[in-house]
C-alpha cells in the first residue's frame, strides 16, 4: 500500500502512487511510494516522504530556467534497477531516476571506510575498528541516518540529478539514454549545457558553495574548451572503463546502478582528469550567473539548448541572438565578455575587493 506523505503535498493527491505501483515490475520491488505534485519517490521503510522536497526544489527552479516540467520524476531508492523496470516507469509516463537505497548507502559507505581504517591503522582490533568506523559514519551527512532523511546538502544534490533528468526529457524524450549508441553524460547536448541545466536546480546550500571555490581560486578554461568539452568526470570514467565507474544516468542497455566511489577507487579517479571536474560545476554555475544577469533573460540557456536540439549550435545561435541579449556575437569575443564579467563579480564578493 503506498504510504503518503504528511507534508501539504499529500492534500491534492493526484494518483502518481497509484499509477506508478501498478505497474507490475515495480509493485514487485515492494517499496513504499510518496507523491508531490511533479513526481513521486518509492523507497524501503518510510523513506519516500524524505525525498519529496528535493522535487519540490527542483520543479520550482526548472520552469523558472527552461519550461514547464516535462515528464513527473520517478525517484527509485534502490541499489539496482534493471533496464526493464526503467522501461515500464517510461511506459507509465514518468521520468525514471535511480537513487541511493538508504541501507544500501550505509552498507556502501560502511564497508569503504572500514577497509580504509584497517589499511592506515592495521593494529587496531576488531572492537577497535568497529569503533572507529561508527565515529567515522556520524561525520557523514545521512551516513548514520537510517530512514534516510536528506539534510540541506543531500536535497541540492538530489535536486541536481532531478535538472539531469528533466534536461534529458526535454532535449530528448523520455527514452533518452536507453536509445543512445553509447554511454554519453546525459543528454544529447553538449555536457556543459546538462550539468548548467543541473546547477540551476541546486538550492543555496550547495550554490553558495560553487561560488565560493571560484572565489578561493580556481583556474577555469576558456570557453572555447568548455563548450565543447566532456565532462570531466565521465572522461576520466570513459578512460578506466574497467573500474565499474562509468555507467549511463539513462540507464541504457544494462539497467542502472547506483555506488559509492571512495578510497583507492576515488584516488584513482580523481587522479586523472576527473581532478577538474569540480571545476567543471562551478563553472557552469558561474556562466550561468552571466548569462543570466547579461542577458536580463532567465531562460536564457534553454534558448541556447533549443539552438543545440534544433542543430544550430550554440556559435550560430550566438551570433543570430547575441547582440539583442547584450552579449558579444562570437565565442572568442563573449569569453573576453565572460573573463571581465567575472572579475568584476569577484570584486563584488565579501573580503576580496581590497586583495584584487
Amino acid at each position: 500500500m503506498a504510504a503518503w506523505p504528511t507534508s501539504t503535498a499529500a492534500q491534492d493527491l493526484t494518483g502518481k502512487c497509484a499509477r506508478i505501483t501498478a505497474v507490475p515490475q515495480i509493485n514487485a520491488l515492494g517499496l513504499t511510494c510518496a507523491e508531490t505534485a511533479s513526481g513521486v519517490a518509492l523507497a524501503s521503510d518510510q523513506g519516500a516522504a524524505a525525498l519529496l522536497p528535493a522535487i519540490d526544489l527542483a520543479s520550482t527552479q526548472f520552469p523558472r530556467h527552461f519550461a514547464p516540467v516535462p515528464a513527473p520524476v520517478a525517484i527509485v531508492a534502490a541499489s539496482t534497477i534493471t533496464k526493464e523496470q526503467l522501461a515500464a516507469i517510461r511506459t507509465a509516463g514518468f521520468a525514471p531516476l535511480p537513487w541511493f537505497d538508504g541501507k544500501g548507502m550505509r552498507g556502501q559507505l560502511e564497508s569503504s571506510i572500514r577497509a580504509k581504517i584497517i589499511e592506515q591503522l592495521p593494529g587496531l582490533t576488531p572492537q577497535q575498528v568497529d569503533s572507529a568506523v561508527a565515529q567515522a559514519l556520524t561525520q557523514i551527512p545521512g551516513g548514520s541516518t537510517a530512514n534516510g532523511t536528506l539534510g540541506e546538502k543531500e536535497v541540492g544534490a538530489l535536486a541536481h540529478e532531478i535538472g539531469h533528468m528533466w534536461f534529458g526529457v526535454l532535449q530528448d524524450g523520455l527514452a533518452q539514454g536507453s536509445t543512445a549508441a553509447a554511454p554519453r553524460y546525459g543528454s544529447s547536448a553538449p555536457d556543459w549545457l546538462d550539468e548548467t541545466a543541473a546547477v540551476l536546480m541546486e538550492n543555496a546550500a550547495v550554490t553558495q558553495g560553487r561560488r565560493d571555490a571560484i572565489v578561493r581560486g580556481m583556474q577555469m578554461p576558456p570557453l572555447t574548451q568548455f563548450l565543447t568539452m566532456d565532462h570531466p568526470v565521465f572522461d576520466a570514467a570513459k578512460a578506466n572503463p574497467g573500474d565499474g565507474v562509468l555507467s549511463d544516468r539513462g540507464g541504457g542497455a544494462g539497467g542502472a546502478s547506483i555506488r559509492i566511489v571512495s578510497g583507492a577507487e576515488a584516488d584513482k579517479l580523481m587522479a586523472g582528469k576527473a581532478s577538474a571536474g569540480p571545476t567543471f560545476y562551478s563553472q557552469a554555475r558561474a556562466f550561468a550567473d552571466f548569462l543570466i544577469e547579461t542577458s536580463g533573460n532567465s531562460r536564457i540557456i534553454n534558448e541556447i539548448a533549443v539552438a543545440e536540439r534544433s542543430g544550430q549550435g550554440t556559435a550560430r545561435w550566438l551570433a543570430a541572438n547575441g547582440k539583442r541579449y547584450h552579449l558579444a556575437t562570437s565565442i572568442d569575443r563573449l569569453d573576453r565578455q565572460w573573463q571581465a564579467w567575472l572579475k568584476a563579480w569577484l570584486l563584488r564578493q565579501p573580503g576580496q575587493g581590497q586583495n584584487r
